[in-house]
């Protein structure tokens, strides 16, 4: 059994860095052993370099070379720390086995994501690049080219119609190309890398959406480590996600390793399900994980009309701060509410 803990590298470290001084933020201030590798003409004798070892993290930024990296218990092993290793006097073979012992850490949360639940780990997946369809473009590229093609412009009606928050936010393409010149298609990105793609059809044409993602994604992901909000909205659609900047499931359910992902965050989740089956079980899955469900059609003040189906169509009609507070007002982490509730949503 692989050990769950950073002291295959932390201890080393410390180790090489021989118990020095931290600062008040936690940091160790040594000579980079970098800055000549990087361009530097002269070696660091002013200790411009920082580490910060954590309980599952090691840090370290250069404010002369500017070398700076991460390492998350978790995560594939950056080649950046590998040669700051190096740097420090660590053997290769030490260091080849230290970045093996951190593969066989990804790998095993990857496999059984429940593991970063019970070790406080953060999730820290890693997806493969990807392209966009044959022939595809922005909207704003195909206007400056002044196209006046009849699918490009319905492409362009559909995506207004879905109100000016969604229309604004983001950048979506369109192709051309036979059995996808009636889509919109919305990129999918983690850490500002495209990893995919959504091409919603905006007539009846089956199937509604085609996608090309990776598996245990979760659309607009980037919240879940966004420092700014207390809240995380989960969602089913793509354009619920960009109308509230939510996490989108892309369905209606979540697998364990999503289901981990997002408990890894330290953010409250609210589940803002549709009115739909789909919905139900989004529903039924908060539950379970002991999460707010909001309910914006429920009760006196009916916060909703009962035309509105999701919350893609809430911020179309009632702007996206009024959205924003009539989730966060009807939220409830009560099963027995929640249940009521989703009775009387289903049934009306």
């Amino acid at each position: 059994m692989v050990a769950l803990t950073i002291d295959f590298l932390s201890l080393p470290l410390a180790r090489r860095l021989g118990g020095k001084t931290r600062t008040r933020r936690g940091y160790i201030n040594i000579n980079c052993p970098l800055c000549q590798a990087r361009g530097e003409l002269r070696a660091d004798r002013k200790r411009r370099l920082g580490v910060n070892i954590q309980a599952n993290s090691v840090i370290f930024n250069c404010f002369n070379c500017h070398a700076a990296a991460s390492y998350t218990l978790g995560r594939s092993m950056p080649v950046l720390i590998q040669q700051f290793m190096l740097g420090l006097g660590f053997g290769e073979r030490e260091v080849k086995e230290i970045a093996l012992h951190a593969e066989r850490i990804r790998r095993l949360i990857g496999s059984q994501p429940i593991l970063a639940q019970q070790y406080n780990i953060a999730m820290a997946p890693e997806f493969s690049g990807a392209q966009m369809p044959p022939g595809a473009r922005t909207l704003d590229e195909w206007a400056a080219d002044r196209c006046e093609d009849a699918d490009y412009m319905a492409v362009l009606h559909y995506l207004l119609g879905r109100g000016d928050e969604v229309a604004a936010t983001g950048v979506y393409y369109w192709t051309p190309q036979d059995e996808m010149n009636r889509r919109l298609i919305v990129p999918c990105h983690y850490n500002r890398r495209l990893v995919g793609w959504i091409a919603r059809c905006i007539d009846d044409s089956r199937p509604r959406y085609l996608k090309h993602v990776p598996d245990n994604f979760l659309f607009n992901a980037d919240a879940l480590s966004a420092s700014h909000r207390h809240y995380l909205f989960i969602v089913e659609g793509v354009f619920d996600a960009i109308a509230l900047d939510g996490v989108a499931a892309l369905g209606g359910t979540l697998n364990d390793y999503q289901l981990a992902w997002i408990k890894s965050s330290d953010k409250q989740p609210i589940m803002v399900p549709d009115r739909d089956r789909a919905g139900l079980r989004l529903i039924e899955i908060a539950v379970a994980n002991g999460w707010a469900v909001a309910a914006p059609h429920y009760g006196g003040r009916h916060w909703w009309q009962a035309d509105i189906k999701d919350a893609a169509d809430a911020v179309a009609r009632y702007g996206r701060l009024y959205t924003f507070r009539s989730v966060i007002e009807t939220a409830s982490s009560h099963p027995g509410i929640i249940r009521q509730r989703s009775e009387f949503l289903m049934g009306n």
